[in-house]
């Protein structure tokens, strides 16, 4: 709770960046303001074959791009990635939190996840009334897709420049 990160750097969030068996669970971050440029995650900015369960980012986390580019966020991890064989999870976790993508081109932004990739999973996690900006790639679950997803969903979540709630949970 109360922490406030801002710096140009990648792998940014209460945990940098998780590795190959790595474990983070039962966190939840609150009244929190990250500030940073790539794979920016509330929780994680880059998950590398490790699990993250049952972590929840409140809707008083900011999550900002310090610059034009910036690309991968999301409120619980930035990048969900892995290796043939070794899956990088994120499974029942929650997300309220707020994203901000106002400089120019910036790609990839989730409520749950920036981006998940073909060694990715994600399972059971809930998005619920999180801001997402409209920019390349977003979604109120995941910005970019090409992992396995199962059973996960979101419910009053908003798209900055939109006047309505998202329809679209993957980009």
């Amino acid at each position: 709770s109360g922490i406030n990160i801002n710096t140009d750097n990648s792998d940014i969030g209460l945990f940098g960046r998780l590795g190959n068996g790595g474990t983070i669970k039962n966190v939840t971050l609150d009244n929190a303001q990250i500030t940073a440029k790539s794979n920016i995650g509330g929780i994680v900015g880059k998950n590398y074959c490790g699990n993250i369960t049952n972590c929840h980012v409140t809707s008083t986390v900011l999550i900002h791009a310090s610059s034009n580019n910036a690309e991968y966020h999301g409120g619980i991890v930035g990048m969900n990635t892995g290796v043939e064989g070794k899956y990088g999870t994120v499974s029942y976790c929650t997300s309220s939190a707020i994203l901000d993508g106002s400089f120019s081109n910036c790609k990839r932004y989730g409520a749950i996840a920036g981006a998940n990739d073909s060694y990715g999973k994600l399972s059971y996690n809930f998005a619920i009334g999180a801001t997402v900006p409209q920019t390349v790639y977003y979604g109120a679950i995941i910005g970019e897709n090409s992992g396995a997803l199962d059973h996960n969903y979101y419910s009053g979540c908003k798209i900055i420049g939109s006047s309505s709630v998202t329809s679209s949970g993957v980009g």
